[in-house]
């Protein structure tokens, strides 16, 4: 697959292009063939690139938006230097029933909930909110993915700004079609999105579904040890750390929170799906947590059959944590009565 960056620079002339034909464009029949040249070349950009696509439009939009203009084509005014047309085109979108245009586009509605006008950020989730009460919200999905795995970067949008978003996507019904997208990319950003659904028990009954399924070594990663630990856990800011106090080092630290979950799957059924998981980071881990339980869980023999798969692991750091589980066995209470 050719990589996104190259995908970004080879479009950057033919929509630069295609902008330009859509500044000169005389009447409204040429001003939409240009505006459907332009989704048609972003059709195909990634979300990571919204940055990239935000400054290409600003650079071409660096004009006072015309009224009309604004109300036909209001998308490509999200990025315009000021602050009113911005925020008059997120309210002419939230009025429109048109579709998405791309993904591409979804993201750069909600890069507006980063803007650095407050009003702005208010009119962006208003529109979000408008648009997921649409027919085809689940068009978003990719777009609020990219979002979920970015906006702890960001610095202007509070904690506080953050949950209304995340109630939306429960309120909207738009969480299925986020983790069927979850279950099925294979990109490793996506993790990230997950951890950042965690604290909504709307997820709960998904999980297994999705750590016996998903694409995503770290997607499946991630659910088994939140099912087998009982625990989701998220990050919620950052802040810095002192590292050493007498030479002033400090780390940009992530700061966690985590709550209890609203389903059980068995623990040996979870360990025996990761020591056979195609990926070595997840069987890996199952090695890790086998050797936690090891010494108290009653079921000697299939922790024995789990450790011995493990420790025949091709892999080194598999086989030796299989290893140090069956040492660890023989310290278990049970054992002697199956000696």
């Amino acid at each position: 697959m050719q990589d996104a960056t190259i995908n970004y620079s080879s479009s950057t002339e033919h929509l630069q292009q295609a902008l330009l034909d859509y500044r000169q464009a005389n009447g409204a029949e040429q001003k939409k063939a240009a505006w459907q040249r332009i989704v048609a070349l972003t059709s195909s950009l990634n979300c990571r690139h919204v940055t990239r696509f935000a400054n290409t439009l600003r650079g071409a939009f660096d004009y006072v938006a015309d009224e009309i203009e604004l109300q036909s084509h209001p998308w490509l005014y999200l990025n315009h230097y000021s602050g009113y047309v911005r925020q008059q085109a997120l309210a002419n979108i939230a009025q429109q029933s048109q579709p998405l245009p791309n993904s591409l586009f979804g993201a750069l509605l909600l890069l507006r909930l980063n803007d650095w006008v407050k009003t702005v950020r208010a009119q962006a989730l208003a529109t979000f909110q408008a648009k997921l009460t649409q027919p085809g919200n689940h068009d978003y999905a990719e777009a609020i993915v990219w979002l979920l795995g970015m906006w702890l970067r960001w610095g202007r949008q509070a904690a506080a700004e953050r949950e209304p978003v995340l109630r939306l996507l429960v309120q909207s019904k738009m969480l299925p079609a986020l983790l069927n997208y979850l279950q099925r990319e294979p990109t490793r950003p996506i993790a990230r999105a997950l951890q950042q659904l965690a604290h909504l028990s709307a997820i709960d009954d998904s999980l297994w579904r999705l750590a016996t399924t998903a694409r995503q070594p770290l997607i499946r990663l991630f659910c088994y040890k939140s099912l087998f630990k009982q625990q989701l856990q998220w990050i919620v800011d950052h802040q810095w750390q002192v590292v050493d106090k007498f030479s002033g080092e400090r780390r940009w630290s992530p700061v966690w929170n985590y709550r209890s979950l609203t389903t059980q799957v068995d623990r040996l059924e979870i360990l025996n799906h990761m020591a056979r998981d195609k990926a070595a980071l997840v069987r890996r881990q199952a090695g890790a947590l086998l050797i936690e339980i090891a010494d108290t869980d009653p079921r000697v023999q299939q922790m024995a059959g789990l450790a011995q798969l493990l420790a025949s692991d091709r892999y080194p750091a598999v086989a030796y944590r299989g290893d140090f589980a069956l040492r660890e066995l023989k310290k278990n209470p049970a054992a002697n009565e199956h000696c």
